[in-house]
């Protein structure tokens, strides 16, 4: 039985995220990216996995269709950000899930942008531990043989302390919250996922906090160089605000991310930026009048700003067209309109910016990931493609 067009009761899905006038991060030249988790699949592997439990999935006539070895936890250095490892025999494909430089260094915080040499550092070590083989050079398997399905990009900024790294998160969710985005806040991490994270999402979150969270059970229960080597960590993440792009199968798929060759130079600040832009993280007017409030502002956007810095019911003042129109303007100007005055708001978009990149520390530097020196031809670019936008 067909359905006329007049019979649908469902409220049809509208986009709320609004065209971004953000320019993402100024990265400066010796700014870098920080990997983390990645997820990635090496077709060519011959590994004998007859000891090993796998799941099959047959038909109805006892053909099977799938077989993947279950779940191998590989543990990390200090037992930090273990890899997990799955095997397809039929495919002789292998699938890797962690954060790949954390499972090297012990920590996830200060990594490296050259993936390919943390994918080379990862999937040797991996074969001397678990004794599979494959026939090319690892050059070769990690440009031809190594899909991307899962890309984790993340900046660490660094603030006068956690306190003022919990205020910039606590507005940063009444912000999103009253954009009516597709957001989650848990503990102090702030979630934004347009169409729920199936292609992309962005995090804010307390790296401090999670720094401090997951390590001081391990150096409890370690030597006395782990010891010192968490302790160190700790005091270097200390008022650190994380902000993560992570990237899922379906949008590497989409731009044509899912190469290696595709995050060569400075692609990851590039694409980096491409997602983190469309965060509607905009400046908050606090409240009270001062002249210094109406400098640079029209004479025709004045009343505007000071009803909002009034919080006075502006739907009674215009007309929802109208409003529209003054948010628009307002955006521009990098102002929250639809977000009420505060008495102490953080101006976030004057405070989120590429000048509170912390680098890596000198005692955290691991020169085999170091940064290598600009090359003098550019690097392979990704595809350039418009971002799932939609929440």
């Amino acid at each position: 039985m067909k359905t006329r067009p007049s019979q649908i009761v469902n409220a049809p899905q509208t986009t709320t995220s609004k065209k971004s006038t953000q320019t993402g991060l100024a990265f400066r030249s010796a700014d870098r990216v920080n990997f983390d988790t990645v997820e990635f699949a090496v077709s060519g592997v011959e590994w004998d996995v007859s000891g090993q439990k796998r799941s099959l999935v047959s038909n109805g006539d006892g053909e099977v269709l799938f077989s993947s070895t279950n779940r191998l936890p590989v543990i990390g250095k200090y037992g930090m950000h273990n890899l997990h490892v799955r095997y397809n025999p039929l495919s002789k494909t292998l699938s890797v899930e962690g954060s790949l430089f954390g499972s090297i260094l012990g920590q996830n915080v200060f990594t490296s942008q050259r993936l390919a040499k943390g994918l080379a550092c990862v999937i040797s070590c991996l074969k001397k531990k678990l004794g599979f083989s494959f026939a090319v050079s690892m050059q070769e398997l990690i440009d031809k043989h190594v899909t991307l399905r899962r890309v984790d990009l993340a900046v660490n900024l660094q603030f006068k302390s956690g306190r003022f790294v919990k205020t910039c998160l606590r507005q940063i969710a009444r912000q999103l919250v009253e954009q009516d985005c597709a957001m989650r806040k848990e503990f102090t991490s702030v979630y934004w996922s347009p169409r729920n994270g199936r292609y992309y999402s962005i995090i804010f979150y307390d790296k401090g906090e999670d720094v401090r969270r997951k390590s001081l059970p391990k150096s409890k229960r370690t030597g006395e160089e782990p010891k010192k080597f968490f302790e160190n960590l700790r005091d270097e993440c200390g008022g650190l605000l994380r902000v993560e792009v992570r990237l899922q199968s379906a949008e590497l798929k989409k731009q044509g991310l899912q190469n290696v060759k595709a995050w060569s130079g400075n692609a990851p600040r590039e694409i980096f930026n491409r997602y983190y832009k469309n965060v509607p993280v905009l400046n908050v007017v606090s409240s009270g009048l001062t002249c210094a409030d109406f400098e640079g502002v029209p004479d025709r956007l004045r009343p505007v700003i000071a009803l909002r810095k009034l919080n006075a019911p502006m739907e009674m003042m215009y007309s929802e067209r109208t409003m529209a129109r003054h948010r628009a303007e307002f955006r521009k100007r990098k102002i929250d309109l639809k977000s009420p005055a505060r008495e102490k708001a953080v101006p976030l978009a004057k405070v989120l910016t590429a000048s509170r990149i912390k680098p890596t520390p000198p005692s955290l530097v691991d020169a085999r990931f170091a940064p290598l020196p600009d090359a003098v031809s550019d690097p392979p670019r990704p595809v350039k493609g418009r971002v799932s936008r939609t929440t």
